[in-house]
């Protein structure tokens, strides 16, 4: 996939601190200018061991790097991965990932797998953060699965004020975001002054499906752009739609 000339583009990275060098050296890489801007911070959560299912299922690369830790006796647990950064923390951790979804990497898609048609009976383990959606859960217990929840994180809103480090003089410091996740969408808008709210809205945002744009059209912003999934090169490769508009 070519990378594009984004010809000085100021981009605002809004992944979790240490997850975003991926996605910046992408930008520097296409001619932009990443500015750095966690909106999500995730914080571990103390959670006893469970005992090892048939399937285990992470949801999120911080739900791998957390998560895998608090399994017992996996000698006999298959192991799913939604995206392909999760895949990648579970397999440095010396897991073999048996179900991965294709793009766009995300829960409906995933679903979608053959190998998740017949769970009828199978004990289930979901390895996810703090609340988040239930439908992963209420379709296989649809089919017959018996699910449980690992939580091994959580997600908090950074203490930032965005108006003081991200405008000057009524102008951006950048000029189109990143964002990869709905939670993330709405804490950026939250971390902006009233005053300073319409400024950021008026500027274009990635997102990376159709329920983030949808829910992005909601929250007021105006120039939604959607990548074909989450990964560093399809967030970057969206940005030349910011160019062409």
């Amino acid at each position: 996939m070519p990378i594009p000339d984004l010809k000085g583009l100021r981009v605002l990275v809004t992944r979790p601190a240490g997850q975003e060098s991926g996605v910046m050296a992408l930008v520097r890489q296409a001619g932009g200018k990443p500015i750095h801007f966690p909106v999500i911070e995730i914080v571990p959560l103390t959670a006893a061991p469970v005992s090892a299912p048939d399937l285990a299922i992470f949801v999120s690369a911080n739900a791998a790097r957390y998560g895998l830790p608090l399994l017992r006796d996996t000698t006999a647990t298959r192991f799913a991965a939604i995206g392909r950064a999760t895949a990648q923390v579970l397999a440095d951790g010396g897991v073999e990932v048996s179900i991965t979804p294709p793009s766009p990497y995300n829960t409906e898609t995933f679903l979608n797998e053959p190998a998740l048609q017949q769970v009828d009976g199978l004990e289930i383990v979901i390895v996810r953060g703090q609340g988040g959606r239930e439908l992963l859960r209420r379709e296989l217990e649809k089919r017959g699965a018996n699910v449980r929840y690992l939580e091994c994180y959580r997600r908090v809103r950074p203490e930032r004020d965005a108006s003081s480090e991200l405008v000057d003089n009524g102008l951006a410091a950048f000029d189109a975001s990143l964002c990869t996740s709905v939670e993330g969408l709405l804490n950026l808008k939250r971390m902006f002054r009233p005053q300073h709210e319409n400024l950021l809205l008026s500027l274009p945002v990635i997102v990376v499906s159709d329920r983030m744009r949808n829910e992005a059209l909601k929250a007021g912003y105006k120039k939604v752009v959607r990548a074909r999934n989450a990964s560093p090169e399809a967030t970057v490769n969206a940005l030349e739609g910011v160019l062409k508009a």
